[in-house]
C-alpha cells in the first residue's frame, strides 16, 4: 500500500507540475501576452520552483536554464507557442515527478527499516 502511494505521490506531482502552468501559460497567450514572456521565463517556474523548495537548486537551475535556451530557439526558428507549451512542459514535469518518486522511495525504505 505505501508503495502504491509512494508512486501515485509521484505521478500526481508530474501531473500537476504539467498541467497547472500549462493551463496558466495557454490563458495568458489566449490574453495575447508576449509569447517570449509566456514561454520563455515562465514556462517552467512551477517545476523548478517545486525542485528548488526541495532543495534540489542546482538541478531547479540547469533545469530551467536548460529550457529556457531550448525554447528561446524553438520560438526563433518559428514554433508555434502553443504546441511549445505542451511540449517543453514535459521536461520539469519529469524530473519533479522523478524526485518526488526519489523522496518517496527513501521514506519507505527509511520506514520499513524502522519496524
Amino acid at each position: 500500500m505505501r508503495a502504491f502511494l509512494a508512486i501515485s505521490a509521484s505521478l500526481v506531482t508530474a501531473l500537476a507540475v504539467y498541467l497547472i502552468p500549462v493551463a496558466i501559460e495557454l490563458l495568458l497567450l489566449r490574453g495575447h501576452a508576449n509569447p517570449w514572456l509566456v514561454c520563455v521565463l515562465f514556462a517552467d517556474i512551477c517545476g523548478c520552483a517545486l525542485l528548488f523548495l526541495l532543495g534540489f537548486k542546482r538541478a531547479a537551475i540547469l533545469v530551467y536554464a536548460a529550457a529556457a535556451v531550448f525554447e528561446a530557439a524553438c520560438l526563433s526558428f518559428g514554433m508555434p507557442p502553443h504546441r511549445l507549451i505542451w511540449l517543453t512542459n514535459v521536461v520539469p514535469a519529469l524530473v519533479a515527478g522523478a524526485v518526488m518518486l526519489r523522496i518517496a522511495l527513501r521514506w519507505l525504505v527509511t520506514a520499513d527499516q524502522s519496524s
